[in-house]
């Protein structure tokens, strides 16, 4: 891949890779330091800064509610299975022999 000399661009009739014709999005444009080169972004900000306080608070509650489960019911539930496991084959073997 190169970059396409001014009379390349001109005469070019496709779809380049920072034309997109089928989305109106907002393009980004983010200058690299010391450099002629542009790097072109069509999602613009997305993630937690596009998001409101109000999915935030749910991200967070939401998190908070899943290590919640995992820390008091997962994990117990799962060490009481261990430990069955574990009854259950230290007595089979003093049975066997």
């Amino acid at each position: 891949m190169r970059v396409m000399s001014r009379r390349e661009k001109e005469d070019y009739q496709g779809v380049t890779i920072d034309e997109n014709p089928d989305t109106e999005e907002e393009c980004v444009e983010r200058p690299r330091p010391h450099s002629r080169i542009y790097v072109h972004s069509s999602f613009g900000d997305t993630g937690l800064r596009r998001m409101g306080w109000g999915t935030k608070l749910l991200l967070v509650v939401g998190g908070a509610a899943l290590l919640a489960f995992l820390f008091f019911v997962a994990l117990p539930a799962l060490l009481l299975l261990v430990g069955a496991a574990a009854a259950v084959w230290l007595i089979m073997r003093l049975i066997s022999g």
